[in-house]
């Protein structure tokens, strides 16, 4: 059995799966299991024993003994979360692996575990473990606690941002909505709980492509966490990041550049400069960067977040797939065909191993490659890879989708460069719509697209409509090529 690489860290463990850690404990402790296999193997024998305790045979005697254990302060369980690790009670003062050690496993503590495992397979991209073990501690949770508790809504929650991941954004949406109201009415509106649910509905409003509603959600979350928790905490740094990615997709680049910054200087004052939340920071901001044609600045901030995210999380991780499908845009942008077909492969595999073949980032780097095989004049093999790609989309986002909208753009610039302009015409009027419904009149994937529409009228002799579309040109953007 291999020893732990750091005991110091490694003595957390038990106080990990009790949820007893404060936020910042919790998240290097997490960073330490993705090196550590003593501490993962731990995990993983508790995972076994949690489920001979929860089976037939023992739930009703366990749901029993816990229900006593709550009106025993020696035997009941710490619920306090990783959010809240102020107003410690004298037993919780001792040192957190200490605590974990007296406490008598009952199923609320098991529950817990179970929920902390599930938070694990789910940053490891291990989907299927990771619904299960949710499941099962929001049985066990309801049936001590109720449908109303704050414990239950917490699995609610989890299991919703499972489903967000696998872009089941229906189930994922249900699920947001009554964790929502399950805190909202027992911690009040103002609770930093209730803005982590307000963010999660933001990222899946802009997954669909509902960037006003994401914008609205994201500043509310802001407002709370700065409230409640103040200026330069990590949730504040997170809720940042957010909306300066959504100011990017709508084109807002110096706000974006902005929002970036702040978040990124929290993140590595509080989560040390190696943190996967650094990484995203960094890989978001060099996207940016990327559209403002900031080439060496994009190729920092992409090399910085791949060698994190790669040392921290491992090379078959998905959020590896997508600093690699970014940093071969910004090589397919500068005409550097090689590298960029070598890394959107790589990316392409790491999307399917950890979302199968049939998902809205296998479709984008599918997408992306047939870009590069269009610049490069292989049209056959890009219009074949375009198609393929739309048909994903079609079939994971809704049809009106920006990111559908991308995939009919450069279908039409393809077919626009084989002087196939009925069907070129056809695409960029969809596009067109699409976009500015969507992001607005003023975007540039907007301007780009009314751009590309007037060259195809003025080649087809219809200059009256080519003129009308012209004069309402800006600067176009460097995501629709």
């Amino acid at each position: 059995m291999p020893k732990c690489l750091d005991p110091e860290l490694g003595a957390l463990l038990h106080a990990y799966e009790l949820n007893v850690l404060s936020e910042d404990d919790a998240k290097r402790f997490e960073l330490h299991l993705f090196k550590c296999e003593h501490c993962y193997k731990e995990l993983k024998d508790f995972e076994l024993e949690a489920a001979l305790l929860i089976s037939n045979a023992e739930e009703r005697r366990l749901s029993e003994e816990a229900t006593m254990g709550e009106s025993s302060p020696s035997k009941r369980p710490v619920k306090r979360s990783r959010q809240e690790p102020k107003n410690l009670s004298p037993m919780e003062e001792k040192p957190l692996h200490d605590i974990a050690k007296v406490q008598k496993p009952n199923q609320l503590a098991v529950a817990e575990k179970l929920h902390n495992l599930a938070n694990l397979r789910l940053h490891q991209g291990k989907h299927t473990e990771a619904e299960k073990l949710y499941k099962q501690a929001l049985r066990i949770r309801k049936k001590v606690l109720g449908s109303d508790h704050a414990q239950v809504a917490k699995s609610i929650n989890g299991l919703a941002n499972l489903y967000k991941d696998q872009s089941k954004y229906t189930k994922a949406e249900t699920l947001y909505k009554q964790a929502l109201n399950i805190y909202t009415n027992t911690l009040g509106p103002q609770h930093p709980r209730v803005a982590q649910i307000y963010n999660d509905i933001a990222i899946l409003c802009r997954h669909q492509g509902d960037y006003k509603q994401a914008e609205h959600l994201y500043e509310q979350a802001l407002a709370i966490w700065e409230k409640t928790l103040g200026s330069a905490h990590p949730r504040v740094a997170s809720s940042l990041h957010n909306l300066a990615a959504l100011y990017w997709y709508k084109g807002k680049y110096r706000q974006s550049v902005s929002l970036f910054k702040r978040a990124l200087n929290i993140r590595k004052k509080t989560l040390g400069p190696e943190h996967p939340d650094v990484a995203a920071t960094l890989d978001n901001l060099a996207n940016v960067y990327l559209d403002e044609g900031k080439y060496a600045q994009a190729e920092s901030g992409y090399s910085q977040a791949l060698a994190i995210r790669k040392k921290t999380l491992g090379p078959d991780h998905h959020l590896v797939g997508h600093t690699l499908n970014n940093l071969a845009t910004l090589y397919l942008a500068q005409e550097n065909y090689a590298r960029a077909e070598t890394l959107l492969k790589q990316a392409q595999d790491v999307f399917k191993k950890a979302f199968g073949p049939d998902h809205p980032h296998v479709a984008m780097s599918i997408h992306n490659l047939a870009n590069l095989y269009r610049d490069q004049g292989r049209y056959y093999q890009a219009e074949r890879l375009y198609e393929k790609s739309l048909a994903i989309c079609k079939k994971t986002l809704k049809l009106n989708h920006p990111d559908t909208a991308y995939v009919l753009h450069n279908l039409a610039v393809l077919h626009q460069k084989q002087g196939n302009f009925t069907q070129a015409e056809r695409l960029y009027k969809k596009t067109l719509t699409i976009w500015e419904k969507k992001l607005g009149p003023d975007h540039p994937n907007v301007t780009a697209s009314r751009n590309n529409l007037a060259a195809i009228y003025s080649a087809q002799g219809k200059n009256a409509k080519a003129e009308r579309l012209l004069n309402s040109r800006r600067k176009p953007s460097k995501k629709a090529q």
